[in-house]
Order: structure tokens, then C-alpha cells, then sequence
């Protein structure tokens, strides 16, 4: 089974997220086939959040005004909707984790490890209620210069554990403009995020979320599982472990 994840955040903001989705070669091939569509429909040569939104880069004179962003959004949303098997995520305050005390911050650990480990858990505890499965776990992270030596780091430490050792089958790196399920990750990464601003604001959930997690049709909701550490959560790891995780 292929997981592709991506973040969205980091440590010196107000939250990490990291979150993604498990599916099989088949479904994968699907929705690149289906986003490769979109793409040239569209113009565009990739999704990648963090210049879309704004609209800067490559999307910078399309000359689209953000309802025509958001309608093309809610388009790949329903891509990933109708080809991923599950998505997940975990996003961590980790303002709250900064101002902890140095003690407590040992305790809980990096903040990345954290999630991915989190992550694994989450999957594996979904996957293994199927009768009869039985599949080692490949995960895919975007090829950025800033953080892959960081996540590989993380696997590969990971894999000297012998629980994770069955469950992960390898670590892969891929350019995120080039292999397409890495942009869904990032579009799930970035509108988590974002959903949870929206709730510590008190507001109610943006459109292209309800679209993304098929909220507007309950029958038709994604399998998703997430989870948020927010400073009680942290409080509660730190004191219940004795030891970094």
C-alpha cells in the first residue's frame, strides 16, 4: 500500500500538519490519470498550494479572480474524493509545544517524528480491521531540499523499531510537481490546516473543505481519520510518557 504525505506549516509557526492518503497501485494510477486531465483543462502544470492560492508563479496571469480558483479547487478535490482509499492527518500546536518546559518538549519529541508516527498508527489501525489484509506500507514525501533528509531520517530511525520494521516497507521521494498524488497530499495538507483556523476562530468549515471530505453529502464523506494535539492533548503525552516516543 502507497501513502503519500506532505506538511503544512512548521516549527517555528502555530501548527504542523502532516497528513495524506493510503491507497493501492490501482487507485493511485486512477487519479493520476484523472488529475492529468484537470491539469491541461485547466492550463495549469500543477497544484501546488502555496503559490495557488495566492496565485503567484505559474498561476500569476491566468487571470483568474479566486471564485474561479476555489471553483478548480473543489474540481481536484473530487478527483481525490472519488479514487483515495483514506485520508489522514495530524496537525500538532506547536506554539504550545515551544513554550513547554524543556523537560516536557523531550518527552513528547520532535514534532515531525511525532506526526508520522501518529500517522503509521492511524493507518495501520484502519487498514488492519479488513479481514485478510496484510501489506507493508511504502510512504512517499515530497524531494524538497529542506525537508526530505528530515523525514528520511525519521523512517529510517523508525525501521530500527521491530514494530515498525514489519509495518514500513520503504521510504520514497518524489517532486511534487511531478508525481501527482503528492499534490493531493499537499491540497489535503493546506485546507487541514486551514480548517483549523477556521475552528479556533469560531467560524464554520470553508466550502472547498466540506467538497474535499464530501461533507456536503454525508453519504458520499471520504473515509478520513485526524487528529489534533492541541495544548491539552501535549500536556496529557508529556505526562504520560516517560521517555521520548
Amino acid at each position: 500500500m502507497n501513502c503519500v504525505f506532505d506538511d503544512s506549516g512548521g516549527v517555528d509557526t502555530s501548527f504542523l500538519c502532516i497528513a495524506g492518503y493510503a491507497g493501492l497501485d490501482d487507485g493511485w494510477a486512477a487519479l493520476s490519470d484523472e488529475w492529468l486531465m484537470c491539469l491541461a483543462k485547466h492550463n495549469i502544470p500543477y497544484v501546488h498550494m502555496k503559490y495557488l492560492i495566492p496565485m503567484r508563479r505559474p498561476y500569476a496571469d491566468l487571470g483568474w479572480d479566486f471564485p474561479k480558483r476555489n471553483e478548480v479547487l473543489c474540481e481536484f478535490a473530487e478527483i481525490v474524493k472519488r479514487r483515495a482509499i483514506c485520508g489522514f492527518a495530524v496537525a500538532v500546536d506547536v506554539a504550545h509545544w515551544r513554550a513547554m518546559e524543556s523537560g516536557a518538549k523531550k518527552r513528547i519529541g520532535d514534532p515531525r517524528r511525532f506526526c508520522v508516527i501518529r500517522l503509521i498508527k492511524m493507518i495501520t489501525e484502519r487498514f488492519s480491521k479488513i479481514a485478510g489484509f496484510d501489506d507493508h506500507l511504502t510512504l512517499f514525501f515530497d524531494d524538497s531540499e529542506e525537508m526530505s533528509v528530515e523525514y528520511h531520517g525519521i523512517v529510517k530511525e523508525l525501521r530500527k523499531l521491530p514494530e515498525y520494521k514489519k509495518i514500513i516497507g520503504g521510504v520514497c521521494f518524489a517532486d511534487d510537481e511531478l508525481y501527482n498524488p503528492l499534490q493531493a497530499a499537499d491540497l489535503l495538507a493546506w485546507e487541514t490546516t486551514k480548517e483549523l483556523g477556521q475552528r479556533l476562530a469560531g467560524y464554520a468549515s470553508r466550502r472547498e473543505f466540506k467538497k474535499l471530505m464530501g461533507l456536503e453529502q454525508p453519504a458520499l464523506a471520504m473515509p478520513y481519520m485526524g487528529k489534533l494535539y492541541g495544548p491539552e492533548a501535549l500536556d496529557d503525552v508529556a505526562k504520560k510518557s516517560n521517555k521520548p516516543e
